[in-house]
């Protein structure tokens, strides 16, 4: 899980670590040029309280969770995939492209080879598959049934698109 999102949804900080934490979110590029002495001062902490923030969250010391933090916003386009009020539509479909393959590159990067294996291994030895999903996860359903229907499998949908 990324830095920033693993700060988003932790319940088991400490009061000291939330106010770090809460720093870290709301200014995660400026917190990348502080040093720990400068964070802890603008966040009523002390350096020490800001490197058990770390090594809780599993980093070896400031350092590196700082340069951790740079490599996510690295690799968030924000900027360039805004939409705007009366923005031609040329540009608004090439900045949604960009976010497609984003969110393409994201899941390539989570996803566990392993577990698409097993998957995988458990849909060829299987005769039918159900789906059962709402809304756009029930179009999605459909496509994937289109898909087996193309590689030579019979495959049953169930979906409910209310």
């Amino acid at each position: 899980m990324k830095t920033l999102e693993t700060l988003r949804s932790s319940e088991r900080l400490t009061e000291n670590e939330q106010a770090i934490a809460r720093y870290v979110l709301d200014h995660p590029e400026e917190v990348t040029k502080l040093s720990s002495r400068e964070l802890a001062r603008r966040t009523l902490t002390s350096p020490t309280a800001v490197l058990r923030f770390c090594k809780k969250l599993g980093f070896e010391n400031y350092n590196e969770f700082k340069v951790n933090i740079v490599s996510e916003l690295k690799s968030l386009d924000l900027a360039s995939t805004m939409i705007v009020r009366d923005e031609p539509a040329v540009n608004a479909l090439n900045k949604l492209a960009v976010l497609e393959a984003q969110v393409i590159e994201e899941t390539k990067r989570k996803a566990s080879p392993e577990a698409l294996d097993a998957i995988a291994t458990r849909i060829a030895m299987t005769t039918y598959v159900d789906f059962f999903a709402r809304d756009v996860n029930a179009t999605v359903a459909s496509y994937a049934s289109h898909n087996f229907l193309l590689a030579g499998r019979r495959r049953i949908v169930t979906a409910s698109r209310a």
